[in-house]
């Protein structure tokens, strides 16, 4: 099961720029970015060339692996901290940071309607992002959150 133990992390990365990330999951003792998304979201497709997802996933990869020792400390002594003030009953050790950012996408599609099939379309493209090893796509019914 995934603990997430942080959310709309923030990371300031230049003078006037900062690296936000949606969710922080620990699982098994591993942190995972986690980029949340809803179906619907232009950004998970285009007619052509590439989303605009897959170059915001890929600056995640190469923030996550830049900075991932010190995000491994930083939640270590965090999770201590909650847990001495009994905010947290989990697991403090965090062994790993994946460098591989996860993409959640919620389908919030309820009924069948005549767009049935370009649904159908539209999920199994955004289920193939990231196929290349760039990054993770998970998809969840928004009924199973």
């Amino acid at each position: 099961k995934d603990l997430y133990i942080d959310s709309e992390f923030a990371y300031k990365v230049a003078d006037r720029k900062t690296m936000r990330i949606d969710l922080i999951a620990l699982r098994e003792k591993t942190l995972h970015f986690v980029e949340l998304k809803l179906i619907t979201d232009a950004r998970l497709r285009v007619k052509e060339g590439t989303p605009e997802i897959n170059d915001q996933m890929e600056k995640y990869s190469n923030f996550i692996t830049e900075h991932a020792e010190d995000f491994k400390n930083y939640y270590s002594k965090l999770l201590e901290i909650k847990k001495d003030i009994g905010l947290w009953s989990g697991e403090t050790e965090i062994e790993n940071v994946s460098l591989i950012p996860q993409l959640l996408v919620v389908n919030t599609y309820k009924k069948e309607t005549e767009a049935r099939e370009a649904r159908k379309e539209r999920i199994e493209y955004i289920k193939n992002l990231g196929s290349d090893g760039s990054f993770e796509t998970i998809l969840v019914a928004e009924n199973k959150l």
